[in-house]
């Protein structure tokens, strides 16, 4: 066993402490005792729990694993924000990820310690693996399908890994973001994560209203790279995205529009006449509101080509998420560009 395989074992105190507090009478539904558990430092209690977790997926239905799982929501209660410790909670992280689902488990105080985390600048590769390890456990309810996207857009913004433009165009964003100074890149993140946010094709009204104070705060230059962005990823011969990807892109697009750029034509046409692959196995709604961003942005600026890109669109995408952006565009597309009357 190595070195960080060891730092992740319970100490033999540790565990034979919580043998003896899983070893008592328990009767589901009443208040759990911690016991001396609670007077230890985070780590321990956070190997603790992901313990619990394990003996709950091992002795699933008898007594025991009912007291684990009462007991690793009352510890994971114990342990606070300003001071997570990374390597334990990785350890509750994965174990998480390791269950069948993550119904009965503390995953949403294990996911707002991440986000703590994050917020201080924490999301390296430990951090990363865990939380993608847990995110194929959250496949159950609505709640832990969002707070998987929600986690797959936090972990848009990870330094670490080797950038790809031919697998994700939203490598351009990221290696701008890298190469910014750090305040600036938290504030550009800021804005993009609200970007991101958003859950239509087209921006609402709710997200507007929030958008000045976000481009107030990044400065003046926030169109000059929105559309450096933009034109980067339309010169590329082939625009494939991951699904936070297109989550990013779409963020860009709305804040170029809304900010009033009307030069974006030629390469939102460009970008809306990739043969996006529907269908495939990397494909999802959030793919398909990334086009539907498209249509609407189209329709807000016109391009020669608007009416005819829009009927294409309309005909692949008309059954999508995207489907009121591009009935939206077509009804909105400035004068000069609209098709002639049949």
């Amino acid at each position: 066993m190595n070195a960080a395989q060891d730092s992740r074992r319970l100490r033999p105190e540790v565990a034979k402490a919580l043998e003896a507090l899983l070893a008592r009478p328990y009767r589901w539904g009443a208040p759990v005792e911690v016991g001396v558990l609670g007077d230890l430092a985070e780590r321990d209690r956070l190997l603790a729990v992901a313990e619990c977790i394990r003996i709950v997926e091992t002795r699933a239905g008898d007594a025991r694993s009912s007291h684990a799982q009462a007991l690793h929501h009352a510890l994971m209660g114990t342990v606070h924000q300003r001071n997570v410790d990374l390597e334990g909670l990785c350890e509750v992280l994965t174990a998480i990820g390791s269950t069948r689902h993550v119904c009965g488990y503390a995953w949403p105080h294990a996911w707002k310690l991440a986000q703590a985390l994050i917020k201080r600048g924490d999301l390296g590769p430990d951090l990363y693996a865990a939380l993608r390890a847990m995110q194929p456990a959250m496949n159950d309810h609505g709640s832990d399908k969002h707070a998987r996207i929600a986690i797959d857009r936090e972990l848009f913004f990870e330094r670490h890994l080797p950038l790809d433009v031919a697998q994700c165009a939203g490598a351009i964003l990221k290696a701008s973001l890298r190469a910014m100074p750090d305040d600036q890149r938290r504030r550009w993140q800021g804005l993009l994560h609200h970007g991101m946010s958003g859950q239509h094709a087209e921006p609402k009204p709710t997200w507007m209203r929030k958008l000045e104070g976000l481009t107030n705060a990044v400065g003046a230059d926030v169109l000059v790279q929105t559309r450096a962005w933009i034109s980067e990823a339309a010169r590329l011969e082939t625009v494939t995205l991951s699904a936070a990807g297109a989550d990013a892109l779409r963020a860009v697009v709305w804040i170029t529009i809304e900010l009033g750029d009307s030069s974006a034509g030629e390469d939102l046409a460009r970008l809306a006449e990739q043969p996006h692959a529907r269908g495939r196995a990397h494909w999802s709604p959030r793919h398909d509101r990334f086009v539907g961003s498209l249509a609407w942005a189209l329709g807000r600026v016109g391009h020669p080509r608007t009416s005819e890109i829009l009927d294409a669109l309309e005909k692949r995408f008309g059954r999508t998420t995207a489907k009121y952006a591009i009935t939206n565009a077509k009804s909105v597309v400035p004068r000069p560009f609209r098709a002639a009357p049949a």
